[in-house]
């Protein structure tokens, strides 16, 4: 129930799990970081981790940009003190 990002070429989806279901936001790496920071505790029921997925569905030439916009993630949840769990792309 802890917020998931998927990683795509030129941004970021949040999903949240809100109420049952899935809202997803497509954020800036920015948008992304202050979106996770204004979560509330109710948001983070296993505590501050949050799973990382790349896209698997790409154009050709993504997978770079994507690997790019996966360490910049990574990074941005380390300097926050927030666990990374990767999941495989779909």
């Amino acid at each position: 129930m802890n917020p998931i990002i998927l990683v795509n070429s030129d941004d970021f989806y949040l999903i949240q799990h809100a109420d049952g279901r899935g809202v997803q936001e497509q954020l800036h790496l920015s948008d992304l970081e202050k979106a996770l920071i204004e979560l509330g505790p109710d948001r983070w029921p296993l505590g501050r981790v949050v799973a990382v997925q790349e896209n698997g569905l790409t154009n050709p030439g993504d997978n770079e940009k994507i690997s790019t916009r996966c360490e910049e993630v990574k990074h941005m949840l380390e300097l926050h003190k927030v666990m990374i769990e990767l999941w495989p792309s779909g």
